[in-house]
Order: structure tokens, then C-alpha cells, then sequence
């Protein structure tokens, strides 16, 4: 036999060969993770899907205590992703895991970066404390009340805060491919105020007709009247 045709029977073998393999691992993995396959660098081969939670779980504590550093407008500093208020969303990657072709996982190396979620109060008042001063936080309407001056309102402010959405591609991206070397630059959106001038309108027009006229209030068969003077 021709060299040429032992290596072109060797080919066909090859191809038959993973063709039988990508058509009967989901077969053979039905229900489980697929062979070869970590979350982060946590190996779940072969690990059943209604197990898959605690293997994730192991694997969220570790991510917890990983350190980063973070850039803020020419600052840096690092701070541990539990801090941050980094963690991992189990449904969608347990979802994401059982959606997994055998082609898929060749593709990604055999490692799929979890679903991440962030708890934004908490990152919000991290990045307050990593990098004091650096951000504008909103300001909500309200009135303001002096002797001299009648009933004011101060306008609310737009403000600034952390796009928290950004910050979980670049982490994600880290985890994909192991990579915590180079500081993460933080992406910052404006903010509106959570209490808008109109919505106090009627806070303001109900305080303003008590300094001017005062109020009546009854209980049981007793009467107490409150005036400008005794506010």
C-alpha cells in the first residue's frame, strides 16, 4: 500500500473517531458535566448536574478571597472581588453548563468562566472607600428650612457610580483566561438621584400651608392646634 493512502485511512479513522466521540458524549454525559470541563479551576467532569451547586460553591469562596487591582482616574489599589460584592449567579451557570456542545468545550479550553453578579450597594460603597473623593454622588431633592427664608427646595444632582456591568465583563474575561496581572479600569456612568424635585411638590406645598396657617389636629375629644410660632 502507497504511503498516501495509509495516511489518508489514517485521517478517515481520525475524523470517524471524533465524530463517534462529539455525537455520544452527550449521550454518555446525559445529565452530568462534560468530560474535561472545570468552572474557574475547579474540575466538574462527569459531575452531575443537581450536584453541580456545591462544586460551584467551593469554587465562589475561592473567587471571594481573590485579589484584584482596580484603577479609579489615575488611582490604583486592590481590593478582594468579595469586597466588591462579587459572586456567582448558580441557575445560569449550571444552565450554562448543560448547554455546553463537545465543540464548545474544545473551543474554550475545557474552562467556562461562571456567570458573575454583583451586589451594587456594596460595590458602591467599596469604591467610596478604595477612592474617597474620586466620585460625585447623587444628590436627592429636598427642602430646606430657615428662619429668615421661606420654604426652599434644593434641586436634586446627577451623580456618578461604578458601571457595574462593565466591571463583571472585564472579571469575567479574567476568569476566562486566568489573568489577573494588569489593573481592571473601572468605567464610570452618571447617576440621576433616587428623589426628583417634582416628587416633593407636594411635600413642599403641604409644609409651606403649615408655616403659614398652622395645623389643627384631634384626638378623641381633645382638639391641638399647632401654629407657625409653636412648630
Amino acid at each position: 500500500m502507497k504511503v498516501s493512502s495509509v495516511l489518508l485511512a489514517c485521517a478517515a479513522a481520525i475524523i470517524v473517531a471524533l465524530a463517534g466521540t462529539t455525537l455520544a458524549a452527550p449521550l454518555v454525559f446525559a445529565g452530568r458535566a462534560l468530560p474535561g470541563l472545570s468552572v474557574g479551576n475547579v474540575d466538574v467532569s462527569g459531575v452531575r448536574y443537581d450536584a453541580l451547586e456545591d462544586a460551584i460553591a467551593v469554587f465562589e469562596e475561592r473567587l471571594r478571597n481573590e485579589s484584584v487591582r482596580l484603577s479609579l482616574r489615575g488611582q490604583e489599589t486592590e481590593a478582594t472581588l468579595g469586597e466588591l460584592g462579587i459572586g456567582i449567579d448558580d441557575e445560569a451557570t449550571i444552565l450554562q453548563i448543560g448547554a455546553l456542545s463537545v465543540s464548545d468545550l474544545i473551543e474554550k479550553g475545557g474552562v467556562v468562566a461562571p456567570r458573575l453578579t454583583v451586589a451594587a450597594e456594596r460595590l458602591d460603597m467599596a469604591v467610596t472607600r478604595l477612592f474617597p473623593g474620586t466620585l460625585t454622588a447623587p444628590q436627592n431633592a429636598s427642602l430646606s428650612l430657615s428662619g429668615a427664608q421661606p420654604l426652599l427646595l434644593v434641586p436634586s444632582r446627577r451623580g456618578e457610580r461604578v458601571h457595574d456591568e462593565a466591571l463583571l465583563t472585564q472579571l469575567t474575561d479574567r476568569l476566562q483566561h486566568d489573568n489577573w496581572s494588569v489593573a481592571i479600569e473601572l468605567a464610570v456612568v452618571e447617576e440621576a438621584a433616587d428623589v426628583q424635585d417634582d416628587e416633593i411638590a407636594a411635600a413642599r406645598q403641604l409644609a409651606g400651608k403649615l408655616l403659614a396657617e398652622g395645623l389643627t389636629l384631634s384626638y378623641s375629644d381633645q382638639t391641638f392646634t399647632l401654629t407657625p410660632a409653636t412648630i
